[in-house]
């Protein structure tokens, strides 16, 4: 006597395949939990891979943001570099400065006396 196909596709997967395996091969009862072992594992596939090709799909997002960020990191950092060599410039001039001041003021003090 045949069982219902309901019965077979309310098992779960481990009873299902129990089922399978303990099944008398050949009769339309054992064909019938081999299919439908078959689809679960079918469905199963195809939900992991739905799951993989959903996380390569936020790991890819991932990395174009990183690489945008990179980009503007990279931007400012040029940016710092050029602010610092002006910094160094400027230094330099007030140094220059200093220099010709303190020169000019011992000038000044030694022919004064």
């Amino acid at each position: 006597m045949a069982v219902d196909p309901n019965v077979i596709m309310g098992k779960s997967d481990k009873d299902l395949m129990f089922w399978v395996l303990s099944g008398e091969g050949g009769s339309s009862d054992h064909l019938l939990a081999e299919s439908a072992l078959k689809l679960r594992v079918a469905q199963n596939m195809l939900e992991a891979s739905r799951e993989q090709t959903n996380a390569t799909k936020k790991w890819m997002e991932a990395n174009l943001q990183l690489d945008e960020t990179t980009k503007k990191l990279v931007s400012q950092t040029q940016s710092l570099a050029r602010a610092t060599r002006r910094i160094v410039w400027a230094t330099w001039g007030v140094v220059i400065i200093t220099l010709a001041t303190q020169i000019a003021l011992i000038y000044l003090a030694a022919t004064h006396k």
